[in-house]
């Protein structure tokens, strides 16, 4: 059960797909080589950034949805490792805890490294978290202290809650809800070029074993914490309800028309959970359908269950398949990188299975790929490899796109 959740050396290191252009059809696991692109006009500017975190730039604004990079081992050595523990006079005796066992630490080495020197984080008014687990939210504090100077958080109200114990995120949390509408993706509606809404969804459970799912920290938190997250554990940490976003990148020159169209989960969910309702795509379909990877093979089989009916719903372009790293392992190996672990949940069938639904249910389209990838790469979909920069056309740079 260890091997299965991730905790020891038994991970692929590798990925695959029979719809992969990419020679051999598969991909070593690594992080990304490549430095940031130049960006001509109209083109919309990615970087996968780990876990949930996705980093999108259009004409000098940037929005980011949570990534995570503090990650935490299912079975840890007290001798070797930093972690607390809820009782050390307990446990003084055992060199061992598990994550039931384990605080909040964000690692501030392993959260530079993922960011990078090439963001332009001043540029981030807003930061998106669609429900409330650890690796969602457990480096969000430190995220907004030190990276995001401008940024407000938008997240559920189990999130906030849990955040009220950090003094410095004082009016920097917005709880919203399926009702908040459309919000600015700046300091002022007026000039903003890029807008989002939160649309109720869903959390998949995190494990099916022996016949039986498994969620990890369900619920939700109903008042507000008066300490940080650091006096916490990670199960303390509930996923509360669960949000997607739909995110449009707009024309500058003429706000009412959208050029690009994405929709974000970070989570899988059961069908129809997270899907937008038609009124907004009649405005315009999906052109990047934003996809976690874990989930699926904890749902029961059916022709929709995710990614498939939220792709075929909103008629998507094209997928980005993210969170699909094992975060039970570590970033970097002292001050080196650390090599790149595939989620063990996913190893082999569940992964190419989880592609082969997405290529089954996206119309693949010349306007869908993005222009130069790293990763796996299909008409269907990218995988990208951590720390991987893509570059969209839009409406914008290519007309036929619209």
């Amino acid at each position: 059960m260890l091997c299965t959740l991730g905790s020891v050396g038994c991970a692929s290191q590798s990925l695959r797909s029979a719809h992969a252009s990419n020679p051999g059809g598969s991909v070593a696991l690594r992080n990304a080589q490549g430095s940031r692109p130049s960006v001509a006009p109209g083109r919309l500017l990615v970087r996968y950034l780990r876990a949930g975190g996705v980093y999108f730039e259009w004409y000098g604004q940037a929005l980011m949805t949570a990534p995570f990079a503090s990650n935490y081992p299912i079975v840890s050595n007290r001798k070797l490792t930093r972690y607390r523990v809820r009782d050390q006079q307990r446990r003084r005796g055992d060199p061992f805890r598990t994550l039931l066992d384990q605080r909040i630490q964000p690692n501030r080495a392993a959260i530079d490294f993922v960011l990078g020197r090439e963001l332009r984080l001043d540029s981030v008014h807003a930061l998106l978290v669609g429900h409330g687990h650890y690796d969602h939210l457990g480096d969000v504090p430190d995220l907004l202290r030190r990276k995001l100077p401008r940024a407000t958080l938008y997240t559920n109200q189990s999130a906030q809650h849990m955040l009220a114990g950090e003094p410095h995120l004082a009016g920097r949390v917005v709880a919203v809800s399926g009702s908040s509408g459309w919000l600015p993706a700046s300091a002022s509606e007026a000039t903003s070029a890029i807008r989002f809404r939160a649309i109720r969804s869903g959390h998949a459970p995190n494990l099916y074993l022996l016949g039986q799912t498994f969620s990890w920290a369900p619920g939700a938190v109903d008042e507000p914490w008066s300490t940080p997250l650091s006096d916490h554990e990670l199960d303390e940490l509930k996923a509360g309800v669960s949000y997607a976003f739909l995110i449009d990148f707009l024309d500058p020159a003429d706000p009412k028309h959208i050029a690009f169209r994405v929709h974000y989960q970070d989570a899988a969910s059961t069908p129809p959970e997270g899907y937008p309702p038609q009124e907004l795509l009649s405005e315009r379909g999906v052109d990047l359908e934003v996809v976690s990877m874990p989930g699926r093979e904890a749902l029961p089989p059916s022709r929709d269950r995710y990614p498939a009916g939220v792709l075929r719903h909103n008629r998507a372009r094209h997928a980005l398949v993210i969170h699909y790293e094992s975060f039970f392992h570590p970033v970097l190996d002292g001050e080196r990188p650390a090599e790149v672990r595939l989620l063990d949940t996913l190893s082999g069938e569940p992964a190419e299975e989880f592609l082969d639904s997405v290529a089954r249910s996206v119309d693949a389209t010349p306007c869908g790929p993005p222009l130069e990838v790293e990763g796996l790469k299909a008409a269907a979909f990218t995988v990208p490899l951590p720390g991987e920069w893509l570059l969209f056309d839009t409406a914008i740079s290519n007309p036929g796109c619209d």
